[in-house]
């Protein structure tokens, strides 16, 4: 039996080279002193997704969520099988 539930990753693409270090990023934080320039709030994260889920029922987000954990649980029955399989099976 051939198990595998995962995608094989490519083949080796040849030598990588460093990136390049730019000398404005060499000197370390002060976390001290340091002001993020991101916004860290979720604002307009909440108000996209309430907007994009308004026109799903009750019934369909149930139906959904109960999807999700038959895969979850499908998928991490597979995980454990391929993990039980001697070496040379797998």
């Amino acid at each position: 039996m051939h198990c595998r539930w995962y995608n094989v990753p490519p083949g080796d693409p040849g030598p990588k080279l460093p990136p390049p270090v730019p000398e404005h990023d060499s000197i370390p934080l002060n976390f001290n002193t340091f002001v993020p320039s991101h916004d860290p709030t979720l604002t307009n994260l909440a108000t996209a997704d309430t907007q994009s889920l308004a026109g799903i029922s009750q019934d369909e987000a149930f139906r959904n969520a109960l999807n999700a954990m038959y895969w979850t649980g499908y998928w991490t029955a597979v995980y454990h099988v391929c993990v039980s399989l001697p070496l040379g099976l797998s």
